[in-house]
């Protein structure tokens, strides 16, 4: 990581070239194991790769999560909510927002959607069950050896 006075804060290759010299951040922090890094702008934040193209250079996240799990991170927007990223940028379900931060485990991951209530989500976007949204629900990996149909829900509608 490298500093400038009034411009901020960039990455060095070790032949010396800055990683971005279009770019210049207000925070930046190491790369992780997963090959990328946290930059922040402003008040908002992007995951850079270690070859210098960020994630999405059309979109900026009020929150990122920590590291990819499953091929994925959460992402949060002040004016959306929560979802999930892939490592080629992709948004999961761009059209539909969570209100709680999700991550994946075994290809499933528990979802809130406001007025709907509670889901499972797979990796490919698509909802265990479109016709039935629940009241509440356990994470799913809770109950790795058993079915899901033993969990007491009741239907929101």
């Amino acid at each position: 990581k490298v500093y400038q006075k009034d411009r901020g804060w960039n990455f060095i290759k070790p032949d010396g070239e800055i990683l971005r010299p279009d770019i210049w951040f207000s925070e930046v922090n190491y790369f992780r194991p997963d090959g990328f890094a946290d930059v922040r702008k402003g008040n908002r934040w992007n995951l850079i790769k270690t070859d210098g193209k960020l994630l999405r250079d059309d979109i900026w996240f009020d929150e990122i999560g920590s590291s990819f799990r499953e091929g994925f991170t959460s992402i949060y927007r002040d004016d959306k909510g929560w979802n999930l990223i892939n490592t080629d940028g992709k948004i999961l379900r761009d059209d539909i927002w969570f209100l709680k931060p999700i991550s994946f485990d075994d290809g499933v991951a528990k979802v809130y959607v406001s007025f709907r209530g509670f889901n499972f989500i797979k990796s490919n976007g698509k909802f265990l069950r479109d016709d039935i949204w629940f009241k509440d629900a356990e994470d799913f990996n809770l109950y790795k050896d058993q079915l899901v149909g033993l969990y007491e829900f009741n239907n929101i509608e």
